[in-house]
C-alpha cells in the first residue's frame, strides 16, 4: 500500500509542476500583451491629439479632467516633483507636456502621477 501511495504523490507532484510551468506561461503572456496594450494606448491618445490638432500641452486642469481629479490635487503633484511641467518666468500657468502625460498613462488607463491618489 506504502508503494501506492508513494506513486500518487510523485503524480501528484509531477501533476503540480507541469500546472505551475502552465500558469507561469500564461502569466508572462498576459503580462507582455498588457505591456504591448499600453504602448497602442500610448500611440493612440499621440494620434488623436495630432488629427485633433491638440496642443503639445496640457493646462492643470485639462490633466484634472482627464484623472477626474480637483486641480488642487494637480497642482500638489506639480509642487511635489511628481508631475513635469514648463513655465515660463512671469508665467502664472504651469504647461504639463502632452507627451509626458501620455507616456505616465499605465494600461488600467489610469496615470501613474495619480495612481496612489485616494
Amino acid at each position: 500500500m506504502t508503494g501506492i501511495s508513494e506513486t500518487l504523490i510523485e503524480d501528484c507532484v509531477k501533476s503540480f509542476t507541469v500546472l505551475s510551468s502552465r500558469v507561469a506561461v500564461i502569466t508572462d503572456s498576459l503580462n507582455q500583451m498588457k505591456e504591448k496594450q499600453k504602448n497602442i494606448d500610448i500611440k493612440l491618445d499621440k494620434i488623436s491629439c495630432v488629427l485633433l490638432k491638440k496642443s503639445d500641452y496640457f493646462t492643470v486642469g485639462e490633466v484634472a479632467l482627464k484623472e477626474g481629479v480637483s486641480e488642487r490635487t494637480v497642482l500638489r503633484r506639480i509642487k511635489m516633483g511628481v508631475i513635469p511641467y514648463e513655465k515660463s518666468e512671469g508665467e502664472k500657468a504651469y504647461r504639463i507636456p502632452s507627451i509626458k502625460y501620455h507616456e505616465s498613462i499605465s494600461h488600467d488607463r489610469v496615470s501613474k502621477w495619480f495612481q496612489d491618489h485616494t
